[in-house]
């Protein structure tokens, strides 16, 4: 497979669901981070929730860059400059 942004070897779909555990695992930690924070920050702390939440939901709708968005001359500008990023 060929290396995109440093998934070598990863496909989209395992790449997809490691981001979207990911996302899950903090959202279970921040709720327990929750319950040692001062009620005068709950409306804060119920805002970054939703945030997480939405987050993984969107996550979860992506779909995989396709062969014609690769040959967009834009596109692969900018999948090479993020590759000269890392």
């Amino acid at each position: 497979m060929e290396h995109i942004n440093g998934f070598e070897g990863s496909s989209f779909s395992e790449e997809k669901e490691r981001i979207i555990k990911k996302i899950e695992d903090l959202k279970k930690d921040y709720v327990a981070f929750t319950h040692l924070v001062s009620p005068r920050n709950w409306r804060s702390t119920g805002t970054h929730y939703a945030g997480l939440k939405k987050m993984a939901d969107e996550v979860s709708a992506f779909e995989e860059i396709s062969d014609k968005d690769k040959e967009n001359e834009w596109v692969r500008k900018e999948l090479e400059r993020d590759k000269s990023e890392d």
